[in-house]
């Protein structure tokens, strides 16, 4: 199993909420207010120098839109939990008839898998 440097965790979270934060075109101010955080906890959790618990995870996440996973996606070493991770944010972007046309594709591959 890989170890995972606290260091190199803090840094590569932050860069991730900062990208989801700008992605949704909040500021700082405004993701603070959304998860109930002080505008310093949020830049400092962008910059990789503050090491937010579960509970701030989860509620950054909530601001975001976002589950906890796409936050922490990359520190899973389970590769087929992080595909799913994967998959369900880009269907998250998707309409309503769009996610429906991938469902019937992939219960085609699910029953040709079984033959």
């Amino acid at each position: 199993m890989q170890e995972i440097n606290e260091k190199k965790f803090k840094i590569k979270l932050g860069k991730k909420v900062k990208e989801f934060r700008k992605s949704l075109n909040l500021t700082q101010e405004e993701m603070a207010e959304e998860s109930s955080m002080s505008v310093d906890f949020v830049s400092r959790i962008e910059v990789g120098s503050a090491n937010p618990s579960s509970l701030k995870i989860v509620q950054i996440a909530n601001a975001l839109s976002i589950t906890p996973n796409n936050l922490l996606d990359e520190f899973i070493t389970d590769k087929k939990m992080a595909l799913q991770d994967t998959l369900l944010r880009e269907l998250n972007k998707l309409t309503e008839e769009d996610i429906q046309a991938i469902l019937r594709m992939a219960k085609y591959i699910g029953k040709k898998n079984d033959d």
